[in-house]
């Protein structure tokens, strides 16, 4: 498996476990605490604040495995051979952007989705709570479909489609 893809599996999983998090905080105990829409927004922004955050020292902590594990694995090797090995890891190409941007355009559909069923769901008299969280969830979905299609590029190429 490449690099990229077990990059793209720790981010996925971090995803989960802040979407996992906000559940139990925002559904459990606490959800009977915030009782306006307004407590439940000012919720899902610190969730999403805190998810960036973590998914940026998840990312850092990966690179550095990275680096380690280049080391431990070329003991011979000179640092600087191993800071361009790194540094290539690290670097983006054609196909990466290709790839890249095939997996965006698959999670933007469940963005829209979201966007949309929100609309849906109001229109239809759904609670404003419950239409939030509805495009929380599709949006949530949209970035484990978007890793999914990255790391099937990457394991098995490129094709059209």
């Amino acid at each position: 498996m490449s690099n990229v893809s077990k990059r793209t599996i720790a981010g996925m999983v971090t995803g989960v476990m802040v979407y996992a998090a906000y559940i139990f905080y925002a559904l459990g105990a606490y959800a009977e605490k915030m009782v306006e829409i307004k407590d439940f927004c000012i919720t899902l922004l610190i969730f999403i604040g805190a998810g960036i955050v973590v998914m940026v020292l998840v990312q850092i902590a990966f690179y550095i495995a990275l680096a380690i594990g280049t080391a431990v694995k070329n003991p011979e090797r000179s640092e600087k051979y191993i800071e361009r090995l790194v540094e290539s890891e690290a670097s983006e190409d054609e196909m990466d952007k290709l790839i890249q941007w095939k997996a965006e355009r698959k999670g933007y559909i469940f963005a829209g989705l979201g966007i949309l069923s929100l609309l849906i769901s109001l229109a239809l008299g759904a609670s404003l709570f419950f239409s939030l969280h509805l495009l929380f969830a599709l949006i949530g979905v949209g970035g484990l479909v978007e890793g999914g299609v990255m790391i099937y590029h990457y394991e098995r190429g490129v094709r059209n489609g």
